[in-house]
């Protein structure tokens, strides 16, 4: 199978924008956590799987499918190394029955990490032409755009780029279809509060909740904020006089509810009163952001299955 091929393939997990190499300074294993994940993307009529697992160990592992017809037509099988050098992506294609393909009997496609920085890593090769670039890109939780970028037998500049979507949203999103909902449910959500200074509200909703900044728009006083659950998002918008009274209260799961208000006391987190109760059931515990708006905390007491 020719390189080209799996270029194709290979191009599935990768994205950039304007085709310059960004400048990230030593970017590390633990950058790549974002492209952690199952992924799926149709490409006429082709059905295209990527999978990665967390960094872990000094390392990270990753599977690639490219199916059509109900056939697998290759896989490939990626591992990324942090090294004395720096982050390696080291990837191999193998076509039914793990035959290598002939151009790679030798070892590994090797790829260098050259940069690393908002949800976003660029791979780039020595030698080969195509792809002598691997860009992946995350711009929402539940998508992950990949990119692949170099020259052409002729010499001429050649990209492709596909957009994966997380399989575990596409499944949610297909039950609810299948119960009858036809509103056109994506799986994620975004809860937003308003707050009077951005700056201050964004430093502690990630020093104070652990959450991440994933972009902020200061023309439209907006920016949004991962959590823990890959589908929530928090959204910020800066008003003059918040208004933070009534309405729904975001409440957050944790393991250990004594434990995660007792670090969040530390930290100077205002809450509402003890923790309630209700025996076999759920611990609540209420507090609040700087702005005033409502946040809880909730501990499931009920025996798991």
């Amino acid at each position: 199978m020719p390189l080209t091929l799996a270029a194709t393939a290979l191009t599935l997990v990768t994205i950039t924008a304007g085709g310059e190499t960004p400048v990230a300074a030593h970017p590390t294993l633990d950058d790549l956590a974002f492209m952690t994940g199952q992924w799926r993307a149709d490409w006429n009529g082709n059905e295209l799987e990527e999978h990665f697992a967390t960094p872990r160990a000094g390392s990270m592992i990753g599977m690639f499918r490219w199916c059509s017809d109900n056939a697998t037509r290759f896989t490939e099988h990626m591992v990324i190394e942090a090294r004395e050098d720096g982050v390696h992506l080291f990837l191999r294609h193998f076509n039914p029955g793990s035959i290598p393909w002939e151009q790679e009997t030798q070892g590994p496609m090797a790829f260098r990490l050259v940069a690393a920085e908002n949800n976003r890593a660029v791979f780039e090769h020595d030698t080969v032409p195509f792809p002598k670039r691997i860009i992946y890109h995350r711009p929402t939780p539940h998508s992950l755009v990949a990119r692949l970028e170099g020259r052409g037998d002729d010499d001429a500049p050649r990209t492709m780029e596909f957009t994966f979507r997380s399989i575990e949203m596409a499944t949610t999103t297909d039950t609810l279809t299948a119960a009858g909902h036809s509103l056109g449910y994506t799986g994620s959500m975004t809860l937003a509060f308003q707050v009077m200074d951005m700056a201050k509200a964004i430093d502690w909703y990630q020093d104070t909740l652990g959450f991440k900044l994933m972009y902020k728009l200061d023309e439209m006083g907006w920016c949004e904020l991962s959590t823990a659950d890959r589908n929530i998002l928090v959204g910020l918008s800066q008003v003059e006089e918040p208004k933070v009274a009534g309405g729904p209260v975001p409440t957050f799961g944790v393991k250990d509810i004594d434990e995660a208000r007792r670090q969040l006391e530390a930290k100077g987190v205002r809450f509402d009163g003890a923790t309630r109760e209700i025996p076999e059931m759920v611990k609540l515990a209420t507090f609040y952001d700087p702005d005033g708006n409502t946040l809880m905390l909730h501990e499931s007491l009920a025996e798991q299955p």
